[in-house]
């Protein structure tokens, strides 16, 4: 007798569990994506993160091509933005109202005749000296005011040596509030794989980013005036070549947005 009521207790307790999940668990399929979002976004994101997409998808950015990764919003594989940097632009954009709407594009740089770029203290030789050829080929540009240093203190651009869940050879982060991208992380799982030529040519790919470049071969961004449409010397083209210096599309580009005075 004690077994059968026992058996029967369990048997109603199992059975009001199984009403009660039904009943309150909620349903966790995954949502539908639409034009890079999710669909029921409210759900999903964020106030904060859907306020940050909306920003960049008007101001030009693939809604597609954005996602979020921490505190940073990532963009096209290897362009960093960072949450706490755009939320800062947002709030300055709704003081200053149309003085700064009138602005097509806000992602360049003040002053780029003294850009300070600094080591991380683990960063290999390999990488430092491909970062300097880079930066040489940088300062060298007939018609452009670009110019980087190599500093160890008051940098605007720290190089970092970092673990990147990402198949990416390095992350350089673009410019915010008229100031440069503030890192360009090289990916130390990856980082093996490429020749000495193919090192500085991702040093001044993801340098070109910190001053606003975006990928030539991509359809987002304002198409400089005076390049043509494509360029398939161009370093900034998403995948990694080998050095040769920068196509002359390159060089138009660098001098239309940052002249010589």
């Amino acid at each position: 007798m004690r077994l059968l009521k026992s058996m029967l207790m369990y048997s109603l307790l199992f059975s009001a569990s199984m009403i009660a999940q039904d009943y309150f668990s909620e349903d966790v399929s995954q949502p539908e994506l639409k034009d890079g979002f999710l669909e029921d976004r409210s759900g999903n994101l964020s106030f904060e993160q859907i306020e940050i997409l909306d920003y960049l998808t008007d101001k030009g950015y693939d809604p597609d091509q954005l996602h979020f990764d921490g505190g940073e919003v990532v963009y096209e594989g290897d362009m960093r933005l960072s949450v706490v940097a755009l939320n800062l632009e947002m709030k300055l954009e709704k003081c200053q109202g149309d003085i700064l709407k009138q602005r097509k594009h806000d992602n360049l740089v003040t002053d780029v005749e003294n850009l300070k770029v600094k080591f991380d203290w683990d960063v290999p030789s390999r990488w430092r000296e491909a970062t300097e050829t880079a930066i040489n080929a940088f300062n060298s540009l007939e018609g452009s005011s670009v110019h980087f240093s190599v500093v160890t203190t008051e940098q605007d651009i720290t190089i970092k040596f970092d673990h990147l869940w990402t198949t990416n050879a390095a992350l350089g982060e673009l410019p915010l509030g008229g100031s440069p991208g503030s890192r360009v992380r090289i990916n130390r799982f990856v980082e093996g794989g490429f020749n000495s030529n193919q090192r500085v040519y991702i040093m001044a790919h993801e340098l070109g980013h910190t001053i606003g470049m975006r990928h030539t071969d991509s359809q987002d961004g304002v198409h400089v005036e005076g390049t043509e449409a494509t360029d398939d010397y161009s370093v900034f083209n998403t995948k990694v070549g080998s050095w040769n210096g920068f196509s002359s599309g390159d060089v138009i580009a660098l001098s239309s947005m940052y002249p010589q005075d």
